[in-house]
């Protein structure tokens, strides 16, 4: 049995296209402010259905996160999704603090939820600067629907919150419609 987020019956249900339920949820999810690398990391544990262990040590994966570093909170999250092949530790840091960037999100998000990357990337043109596992992330994603095909994806820019939110329920509908 795995614990999931509970919402509860007795908070009141709001129209979405109510506009201060729309302001609400706004201002209390913060979706124009910028993820974080941290924030995304436990959100990708989220689509994998990862529940953490009570008593958690940390391992010292990353030089950046640790017992005593000021976002010691995260290095559980972070060294889960290690364990979860999410992230790798090719990097000796993993900079919890940055922003996240809508590729890093994308690929977290999809190995999460089990969605594999496609083989064939010839479909779609891509700028020069992406780096071949972004557009296999990015082909993949644009394939089953993730994101627009007709949209630019932009996968190096940092994402917003809201973004992240959208990318989650495209890839939930997906894993949703193979059960």
């Amino acid at each position: 049995w795995r614990q999931r987020v509970h919402f509860s019956p007795s908070r009141k249900r709001q129209s979405p296209t109510d506009s201060s339920s729309t302001k609400k949820s706004e201002k209390y999810y913060e979706l124009n402010r910028t993820l974080l690398r941290q924030e995304a990391a436990g959100m990708a544990l989220v689509m994998a259905w990862v529940t953490y262990p009570p008593d958690y040590e940390c391992r010292n994966l990353f030089e950046d996160i640790n017992f005593h570093s000021p976002n010691y909170w995260a290095c559980r999250i972070v060294e889960n999704a290690v364990d979860k092949q999410l992230i790798s530790t090719e990097n000796p840091k993993f900079f919890p603090g940055r922003p996240a960037t809508r590729a890093e999100v994308l690929a977290m998000f999809m190995k999460g939820a089990g969605i594999k990357n496609i083989k064939d990337i010839s479909k779609y043109s891509f700028d020069t600067d992406t780096t071949d596992w972004e557009k296999y992330v990015i082909t993949t994603a644009k394939y089953n629907g993730i994101i627009s095909t007709t949209n630019p994806f932009r996968p190096h820019e940092n994402i917003k919150r809201g973004e992240t939110f959208v990318m989650g329920v495209n890839i939930m509908k997906i894993v949703w419609k193979s059960k």
